[in-house]
């Protein structure tokens, strides 16, 4: 029986190409300041719990931009 090998594709981690890096880049950079606005918006009007939980998602998207500007 023939071992069928996956073909690299352009979504597996460090296989895509510099035109999809540079556009999750700018999509996850764009995330980021949207979401830095909501917490201080949030900051502004005094719910302390909810931009205390949008900044630990923003810290999430922040890491995954620096995973991925590492590829």
């Amino acid at each position: 029986m023939d071992v069928i090998q996956p073909t690299p594709c352009s979504y597996c981690p460090g296989k895509i190409t510099a035109e999809e890096k540079k556009m999750l880049i700018t999509a996850l950079t764009e995330k980021i300041e949207r979401i830095f606005k909501e917490i201080k918006s949030c900051e502004w009007s005094g719910d302390a719990p909810e931009a205390s939980a949008m900044l630990e998602v923003k810290e999430e998207y922040e890491n995954l931009l620096k995973r991925i500007e590492g590829w």
